[in-house]
Parts: structure tokens; C-alpha cells; sequence
């Protein structure tokens, strides 16, 4: 399996110039490469994300490039698309080679009428000769049985090796390709089998003409059978209704999708990209694929099938089929069995729903759990070196130093173990000592400007505490309190001066100390890396507002993306406040993807201090890391009511 985070933002890829493409229909084509002879059938939008792929490019150059032109289809539609070009051999890497597949020199070519005609002719006459001559079998003796199964496996395969021979025969004729003719079992049955996987790029009536041709054959040999010795028919029948079978890969659906649907995008099935494969993802794709006509088409099939079933089920028993459906036992039977059916099926979906929606808050309960339990534990375990190293590996302080500034550092670190609620440090205390937490959490609390103390982030392992004051000296200082049993490497406010203030520029390490806890604890950013948080860290830039003071005003373009660090925000609409934003909520967002006025005023309610990022940056940064961009879609889409990508057409300014 291709590493999706490498794919996403580093690998270079490119269009495979092998590629050939089928007529647009419904908005839709098929794409096949010639060298690995992959398909892929995608929307018009989809196609021009591939189309950026011309030269060597990465996934993050073609996003924001995508997004600057409002052409990005929505964010999962779209690395879902890399991922499934990528494996079939649409986008390559710079080293690949694929190996051209020939195919096979087929002179038999037929028109797609023909296919047409003696399709509906054959499948007309299989369905209609059991019906007056019934394939009883309730008189058969062994012998019997032994000729029924031989001469309707004979025929059967026969039958399907035919139905192949004409399915290619039309294809050809359309100017498709046919690959790999070989015996083999289709289903139970051996018989001669043909790739015919061309058909995908091929128009919906030559689609239409394959997939009845390979039917006529079997029912051909149904109705020769009926007529002759009804007995024999049996094979060829049970062949027939397999192969025309409602659900599970039919070729009935198959053709109800040549006549009367759109090629089914391949975005939207057999997902790739694990936030696809949820629940949600699933039903959305299931929204994508609802048609209400091949719907409709497809139950009345499935209801015609079952009738069919049990009609020639009865014939073979030698049982009349009036008789029968005049019993009421069958009816309540019947009844019975269908309802358990769709019970089961809605059972399952149900399951399904709820097994989705309770899967992550249990992940993250029972990691909160074990996390909890080794935090309880670690305390009586000793610090090695090894633990010492992995801590410092983890810290994004540390990863700004030096290799020898680091090896310098780890000399003054010293292990201590302190109790859970213990006080590290209070409100207008000077600092004496910083710690670097192995092992635990520790609650940071400041104070708002009206005095009342508010608990700002929690820290967790890999953190720096007890440097906020020298990162930022603001009035009344912090307050540090063990949350639970602390592992942590201390220093010397000396220590800390001399090996990591002296080290790292001001803002950088205010951004390292300070924003990537506090993004951590934020809804839209706590299940980011480590690395997009301390990016985000180090791009934003803090600004202040006093009370009353404007940070959005309405009908105007923004080019920025807010995030509130301290205080609270009225968001107002013709004069009227609608919302409240908080601590770790974010705005502006939507104007600045879709390039559009502002429709929300934001006003401070008090002070009011929040982390922004301009518009340039803010686009670079989503399209570098997809977790980050999904997130902000999602919470964007909610927000508007409807899907954000793809972005209305209009210009597109970054400044």
C-alpha cells in the first residue's frame, strides 16, 4: 500500500502519457492507460485535476493551484482521485515504467445492433420457454440426474463461451480492444472468457449492445432445451437467473446501467482514502450514485427476479404455480421472509450508523485510558537515557536547536518526579526552574484582563514549561499545576536562558511554547501532526483588539484567517449579534476561499487577542497538509450549509 502522507505532500507525479480516453456522457469519461491497462472513470472536474498533472508535479502545487483557479472538487473526491490514479497508473512517479499490454489480433467483429436484437431475443426466450415447458424434475432418477447435470453444464459453458465470443465480436466492432481470451471458471462453470474491461470506454449503446450479447447465448440455449427435453433446461436456466441475478455483480444491473444511468465515478466506490471508508463516506457516496430512475428500474427488476424464482422453482418441482400462490401459506411465508430480509438489512445499516459514530469517541476513551494508565505508572519507572532522548525528539523546542546545542542541554536536564496537583509555579512568582514533561499534563492558567483566572491550554509530554514569562512577560505571570503524576526534566532558569532562550529567536519560540499547546487544545486543530501544528505556530502572527474594536467588517474582502487565542468575539449580521466566538474558534475562512465579501461583522467583546495567518499563507499551509484542509472543509461546509469546494467561478486574488 502507497504511503498516502508521502503521496500527499512530497511525491512528484505525473499524467502517464499512455493514456486514452472514452466519449464524455453525463459529464463523465473513462480514462485507460495503455501500458498498465488500468481504467478510471471520473467527472469532467476530475479529469482537469488530472490534466494539471502534465509535467512532474506534487499534490500540494496542484491543490492550491486548483484552488486559485476554482477548480477543486471536494477535498475527499480529490485525494481520493490521487490515491486511485496513482494505483492504476494514471499519475506516475518520476521512476515508474509501465509495460505496454497488447492486445489480441480479433478479426470477428459484429455490429451493436446485432448484440441489441439477439440479446433481447435470446434473454425473451430463456425467461418465457420455462414458463410453458417447465424443467420438472420430481420423476427423475439417479440416472437422470446425472444427464440433467451433464448435458446443462455442457451447454451452459457452451452458452457462455459464446456469449463471449459475441460480446468481443461487438466490441471490436466498436473499435474496443479485447484482452486475455482463456478458459476459466465463470462461476461454477468452466468456459472460454475474454477480458472485456474495454467496454468502460465505450458509448452507453455499445455498452448496452456487449452486455446483452453476452446473455444470448444462455437463454438460446434455455429455450432449445425447454422445447426439446425440459428436463435438460435446468442448468442453463439456473445459469440464466444467476447471471441476470438483482444485486452481487448481475449483469442485469449492468445493463439497466447502460440504458439508463451514468458511469459510476470510481472516487465513490472500493474507497482508498481511509476518512472515505466512515460511515459518512459511505453514505455520501451512496448520494452521489442515487439515481432515482435506475433506483426504480433496479426494485422493480429485483421483484420480477424473486416472482421469476419462485414461478420456475415450482415448475421444477412439478408443483402448479396458481395452486401454490392461491395458498395463503405462501403468502404469509413469503411475507415473513421478506420483511426478515429487509429488517436484516436495516439492522445492519443501523449497526453500521451507530458502530460509526460511537468507533471514535471509543478510540479516543480507551487512549485516554491506556495514556492515563501509563502516566500512573511511570513515575515508579527510572528515567534512562534512552527516555531522555525519545522526550527530546518528541519537543518542538528541542527540535530547533542544533545537534550539539541539544547534546548541551540534555547535560543540565535533570529527572524529577512531582505528585499530581502540585503547584509549579503561581500567579506574580517569579520562575526559577522550566520543565521539559517526559510523562503527564500540567494545566497552564492565566488571567484575563478583568482578573478572573482562566485555565489557557494543558501541556502534555513533549512540552516546555515554566518559560512562559520569559517567552511572554505579561501582567500577573502564570500559574503551573501538576494535572496528573508528573515526569519531567528540569532546568535552571540559568539553563534555560543560556540553552534555549539565547538559541531561538523571540517569536519562534513564543510560537514553540505558547501557540502549538494551546492549538492542541483547540477543536479545528487537536488531531493535527505535531509538525502542521508547529507550522501553524511559527506562521501566525498574534494580534490585539481593545473593546468594541472592529477585526471583520461586513461586505468587505478578507484576506485573513483569524483564531481566537484570549477573549471572547460578537459576530453580527445587519446589527444583530447571531454568535458568540470563543477561545479556539476561527473565522473568516469562507470569504477568503470562495474570494467573496464578508456576509458576518466581528466585533470585540472586551479585549481581544487572536492568531492570524494571511490569505497566501493560510492557502499554502492547507494545501501542504490534508488533514488540516479536511478539517477546515468540514467545519467551512457546516457553517454555509453546503459543500464549499468547488468554489463558485470568479476571480481569485492572493496577496
Amino acid at each position: 500500500m502507497v504511503n498516502a502522507k508521502l503521496l500527499f505532500t512530497a511525491e512528484r507525479l505525473r499524467l502517464n502519457p499512455r493514456t486514452t480516453t472514452g466519449k464524455v456522457e453525463g459529464g463523465r469519461l473513462t480514462i485507460k492507460t495503455l501500458d498498465d491497462r488500468g481504467y478510471l472513470t471520473v467527472d469532467e472536474l476530475q479529469w482537469e485535476v488530472l490534466r494539471q498533472f502534465a509535467d512532474y508535479r506534487t499534490v500540494p502545487d496542484v491543490l492550491l493551484q486548483l484552488i486559485r483557479d476554482r477548480k477543486c472538487p471536494a477535498l475527499k473526491d480529490f485525494f481520493e482521485l490521487i490515491l486511485k490514479a496513482h494505483q492504476i497508473g494514471v499519475l506516475q512517479r518520476a521512476a515508474s515504467h509501465g509495460v505496454l499490454q497488447h492486445a489480441v489480433p480479433w478479426s470477428f467483429k459484429l455490429p451493436r445492433f446485432v448484440g441489441k436484437w439477439i440479446g433481447i431475443a435470446g434473454i425473451a426466450a430463456g425467461l418465457i420457454s420455462p414458463l410453458v415447458r417447465p424443467p420438472t424434475l420430481s420423476y427423475l432418477g439417479l440416472g437422470g440426474w446425472a444427464v440433467v447435470l451433464g448435458v446443462g453444464v455442457a451447454a451452459s459453458s457452451l452458452a457462455l463461451s459464446l456469449g463471449f465470443v459475441l460480446a468481443a465480436a461487438i466490441l471490436r466492432g466498436a473499435d474496443g480492444e479485447v484482452y486475455r481470451p482463456r478458459f476459466r471458471l465463470s462461476g461454477l462453470l468452466p468456459a472460454f472468457g475474454i477480458d472485456l474491461q474495454d467496454q468502460r470506454i465505450m458509448d452507453r449503446s455499445t455498452r448496452l449492445a456487449i452486455h446483452l450479447a453476452r446473455l444470448a447465448p444462455v437463454g438460446i440455449a434455455v429455450a432449445a432445451l425447454a422445447w426439446s427435453r425440459p428436463a435438460w433446461a435446468f442448468v442453463p436456466l439456473v445459469t440464466l437467473m444467476g447471471l441476470l441475478r438483482p444485486a452481487l455483480g448481475g449483469l442485469a444491473n449492468e445493463i439497466i446501467m447502460a440504458a439508463r444511468g451514468h458511469p459510476l465515478l470510481d472516487t465513490s466506490q472500493q474507497m482508498l482514502f481511509l476518512p472515505n471508508r466512515s460511515w459518512s463516506g459511505l453514505t455520501r457516496a451512496a448520494r452521489q450514485h442515487f439515481e432515482s430512475q435506475v433506483v426504480a428500474l433496479r426494485i422493480a427488476w429485483g421483484l420480477l427476479w424473486i416472482v421469476a424464482v419462485l414461478q420456475f422453482t415450482f415448475g421444477v418441482a412439478g408443483v402448479s404455480f396458481k395452486v401454490m400462490w392461491l395458498d395463503w401459506h405462501v403468502w404469509l411465508i413469503t411475507g415473513a421472509t421478506f420483511v426478515g430480509i429487509i429488517g436484516l438489512i436495516l439492522l445492519v445499516f443501523a449497526y453500521l450508523a451507530v458502530a460509526s459514530r460511537i468507533r471514535e469517541p471509543a478510540r479516543r476513551f480507551f487512549a485516554a485510558r491506556a495514556l492515563q494508565k501509563v502516566r500512573k505508572l511511570r513515575p515508579f519507572e527510572p528515567v534512562t537515557q534512552e527516555a531522555i532522548a525519545a522526550t527530546m525528539a518528541k519537543s518542538v523546542v528541542c527540535q530547533r536547536l542544533a545537534p550539539p546545542d541539544r547534546d548541551e542541554l540534555a547535560t543540565a536536564l535533570q529527572p524529577v518526579v512531582i505528585p499530581a496537583r502540585k503547584l509549579l509555579l503561581d500567579f506574580d512568582q517569579p520562575a526559577q526552574e522550566a520543565w521539559l514533561i517526559v510523562s503527564g499534563a500540567v494545566d497552564v492558567f492565566r488571567r484575563t484582563p478583568a482578573g478572573r483566572m482562566e485555565r489557557a491550554w494543558q501541556a502534555v509530554e513533549g512540552d516546555l514549561v515554566g518559560a512562559e514569562n520569559l517567552v511572554e512577560n505579561r501582567r500577573g505571570g502564570w500559574r503551573l499545576k501538576a494535572r496528573t503524576p508528573l515526569v519531567a526534566l528540569a532546568m535552571s532558569k540559568e539553563a534555560l536562558d543560556a540553552k534555549i532562550v539565547k538559541k531561538i529567536e523571540p517569536a519562534i519560540l513564543h510560537a514553540l511554547c505558547l501557540r502549538v499547546p494551546f492549538l492542541r487544545s483547540v477543536p479545528l486543530s487537536c488531531n493535527w501532526h505535531g509538525q502542521a501544528l508547529a507550522r501553524f505556530a511559527t506562521l501566525s502572527t498574534m494580534a490585539s483588539f481593545p473593546d468594541g474594536d472592529i477585526v471583520l467588517r461586513a461586505n468587505l474582502e478578507n484576506f485573513r484567517l483569524y483564531m481566537i487565542y484570549e477573549g471572547k468575539a460578537a459576530i453580527l449580521q445587519q446589527g444583530k449579534r447571531i454568535a458568540t466566538a470563543t477561545v479556539g474558534e476561527f473565522f473568516g475562512e469562507i470569504g477568503m476561499l470562495r474570494n467573496s465579501p464578508t456576509t458576518a461583522q466581528v466585533e470585540a467583546l472586551g479585549p481581544l487577542t487572536c492568531l492570524y495567518l494571511n490569505k497566501a499563507e493560510f492557502l499554502h499551509f492547507l494545501s501542504h497538509n490534508y488533514e488540516v484542509a479536511l478539517e477546515v472543509e468540514r467545519v467551512s461546509s457546516k457553517r454555509l450549509g453546503h459543500p464549499i469546494f468547488p468554489l463558485p467561478p470568479g476571480s481569485f486574488d492572493i496577496l
